[in-house]
């Protein structure tokens, strides 16, 4: 599951690419919903677009901005 998402996200086109960036983040099963949306709103507001995956079972959730490293900005 994990080769087939991350080949799906590195296909984007554009000069931004999802780069690994909170690998194997895990919490309790029963918290994961409200992990991803405060996760989602932070990432949201510094208006990044991202691809996320993970195993739900286990709390585990792996997240990939995509970013221009070219871009001095976004290498910050």
């Amino acid at each position: 599951m994990r080769k087939k998402a991350v080949g799906l996200l590195g296909n984007a086109k554009g000069a931004a690419k999802p780069i690994p960036f909170a690998e194997d983040t895990c919490v309790p099963p029963e918290h994961l919903a409200d992990y991803i949306v405060e996760f989602r709103a932070l990432l949201d507001s510094h208006g990044l677009s991202y691809g996320m995956f993970g195993h739900v079972d286990a709390g585990v959730l792996h997240v990939r901005p995509a970013l221009d490293m070219c871009d001095p900005q976004q290498r910050c």
